[in-house]
């Protein structure tokens, strides 16, 4: 089934669970159903805690991949973290306003009251609550649905990349004994697994568990790095906020909201832990990974069709209501080019929004 049509259904399934959830009537509009859980819930927060009463600005990272942050031609935003941000701003009685930022430092300058997509490296100024998301380096293959493969599974298999990305350096440095296979961009990988021309593929976790949607017959298989668990960072000193963001958040995973929009870009995704781990793979980390990609060099593993791998101020009111395209130099910060950003969420490059893919936003 293509990738549209089975989003779309994903969300009317999404919309109707979200509706009951919200205690709203199944046959009024999707506009109906929002001011209506927005009337039934009292602000929890008001400024100074925020900075604007009845909004609550969120900052989402625009490089974070797919599918966490995306845009598509218009200039609009979609995915996880967008829904995500939707579903915190309602359960927190406030309406939702998103601030694209290219990386936390570059929110931080801006009036956004909460960020999206940090990690508990980003903690220097910030408090990380309430996890909602996990990134690792996965493999995907034609396997059974919730087999993790092992690593003698492994061995003399091809398992194909994305040229120039950190998992084409991770699976020749990681001494699994498979051929490596690079393609240009990741839909020209999944093709190729799902016709049967490669065993697996190696790519973030999230990203390819979006594109089982669409390639029939392709399932995770494990993760070949430690996942890394992202949360919402609010400002440390910022305690009342810290508090509310942090309960509000624990409702949308206690009652089923979290797991629904996960289910909506990530399909069948389970949490990942050590326990999603490539059984017999020594690499512990993305930085283990970088290393051992390092060393090995064009050496590391046998590479066709590709190119071995070489070696401010939060109150300075520059929120936007509405999600403009992202002008001038884009700063690679931190995570830009960590084990699950190595695709860029922009629908106008080498990844392809498929029609209907969004075709709702968050619907609390």
């Amino acid at each position: 089934m293509k990738l549209w049509a089975r989003l779309s259904m994903l969300c009317v399934s999404a919309l109707a669970c979200l509706v009951m959830l919200a205690g709203c009537s199944s046959t009024g509009s999707v506009e109906e159903a929002r001011s209506s859980r927005q009337g039934q819930v009292a602000p929890v927060v008001e400024a100074p805690t925020i900075h604007q009463d009845g909004v609550l600005k969120v900052a989402i990272l625009t490089n974070a991949g797919t599918p966490e942050v995306m845009q598509d031609a218009q200039g609009t935003y979609w995915g996880l973290d967008v829904d995500v941000a939707s579903a915190l701003a309602q359960q927190l009685g406030l309406a939702v306003e998103l601030v694209p930022a290219d990386s936390v430092k570059a929110a931080l300058t801006t009036d956004a009251d909460v960020i999206l997509g940090v990690t508990s490296s980003d903690a220097d100024t910030l408090t990380v609550v309430s996890a909602y998301m996990e990134e690792a380096c996965g493999l995907f293959g034609r396997t059974q649905e919730g087999h993790i493969a092992g690593m003698n599974e492994l061995t003399g298999t091809t398992i194909g990349v994305v040229s120039g990305t950190e998992a084409e350096g991770l699976v020749a440095g990681a001494g699994l004994g498979a051929t490596i296979t690079s393609y240009p961009d990741i839909d020209a990988a999944f093709e190729a697994l799902a016709e049967g021309a490669i065993d697996y593929v190696a790519c973030p976790a999230t990203e390819g568990a979006y594109l089982t949607f669409e390639y029939a017959g392709t399932e995770f298989a494990g993760t070949l790095t430690m996942p890394v668990t992202v949360g919402a960072g609010v400002l440390s000193s910022n305690a009342k906020l810290v508090e509310a963001v942090q309960k509000a958040l624990d409702s949308i995973s206690s009652n089923g909201v979290l797991a629904i929009l996960r289910s909506r870009w990530m399909g069948d995704l389970p949490h990942l832990s050590d326990a999603t781990l490539v059984e017999g793979v020594a690499l512990d980390s993305q930085e283990s990974a970088d290393e051992a990609a390092a060393e090995a060099g064009p050496e590391g593993s046998e590479v066709q069709d590709g190119a071995p791998v070489e070696t401010g101020d939060l109150a300075s009111g520059k929120g936007q209501a509405a999600a403009p395209e992202v002008e001038g130099p884009q700063e690679d910060q931190g995570r830009s080019e960590s084990s699950a950003s190595m695709v860029r969420g922009d629908l106008n490059g080498s990844y392809n929004l498929k029609a209907g893919a969004n075709a709702v936003t968050a619907l609390i």
